[in-house]
């Protein structure tokens, strides 16, 4: 019938399908909140509290989530902050992403987020993500620990540490690298995808002083206050791991294949990529 189609053509329109000469790529189905979470610091001594999705309301939690469109097999996705004041080439943030100790296997260490997918869809949401965020004298340590595992997504170096001034404390973007498997060398994931960034997150404590001249103000503050108590009331606390001794070297012209070992070696601590097997979560560093 007329409805039928016109419902299926919306909804063609709404979500693209990759076209067979198409090569795979990702897409944000769920954008983050842009304002509904507070940024916690370490020594705060709580969990940093679960990063919603944009139409998240009260009747229905949502989270981010992501879908790689044009494939299906084993794939990782690699989570990381970047600066919200670059559209095309946005820089490595020094905030980290955390997430409870209940996660299991995947989930944050050193300041990334890791997630294994390989279903039906090719989606993945993140309820469990936390951005925990560093004081200015620490963006150094930050920086150099994340330039250490290799995350690094849109390849603009570190030069940024020795100007901590410029960086944006109270905002970044989730990027998400994807890497799928080589089908010519199973267990091995080489071939990577174009990164791809969310909308700006701001910290909702910052962004309450940027709302007051808005009309929706009392609205916002209330959606955040309530966030907030939910954090400061949650039972999960963020297991605390302590700081590795051994940090990785990194040695430069490495190829696709180096690189993702590398980064794999210093967020998961492991010599090879599994799908599987790897434990154990690690919050970032720093403390009061």
């Amino acid at each position: 019938s007329f409805p039928t189609r016109r419902s299926s053509d919306l909804q063609s329109i709404l979500e693209p399908k990759p076209q067979p000469d198409q090569k795979p790529f990702v897409r944000i189905l769920e954008q983050p909140a842009s304002h509904k979470l507070r940024f916690r610091y370490k020594c705060e001594g709580r969990g940093a509290g679960a990063l919603q999705g944009e139409r998240s309301n009260s009747d229905k939690k949502t989270f981010p989530k992501i879908q790689i469109c044009g494939y299906k097999g084993p794939a990782v996705v690699v989570v990381s902050c970047v600066t919200h004041d670059g559209e095309t080439s946005p820089k490595t943030h020094p905030h980290n992403l955390v997430s409870p100790a209940s996660v299991g296997r995947d989930g944050c260490k050193k300041g990334v987020c890791t997630m294994n997918i390989n279903n039906e869809d090719m989606t993945v949401e993140f309820p469990h993500l936390g951005i925990q965020c560093v004081r200015k004298k620490d963006i150094a340590e930050a920086l150099k620990l994340r330039q250490e595992i290799r995350v690094d997504p849109f390849r603009q170096g570190f030069s940024h540490i020795e100007s901590p001034n410029s960086i944006d404390l109270n905002a970044v973007k989730l990027c998400f690298q994807v890497f799928l498997e080589n089908p010519k060398n199973p267990g091995k994931f080489t071939v990577i995808l174009p990164p791809v960034c969310s909308k700006p997150i701001y910290d909702a404590k910052a962004k309450k002083e940027l709302l007051r001249a808005e009309p929706a103000y009392e609205e916002a503050v209330s959606d955040v206050e309530a966030d907030e108590w939910q954090d400061d009331h949650s039972t999960e606390a963020v297991q605390e791991v302590p700081e590795e001794k051994r940090r990785l070297a990194t040695p430069p012209g490495h190829g696709v294949e180096e690189q993702m070992m590398m980064i794999m070696q210093g967020v998961m601590g492991i010599e090879a990529m599994p799908m599987g097997g790897y434990g154990g979560l690690d919050n970032g560093d720093g403390e009061c």
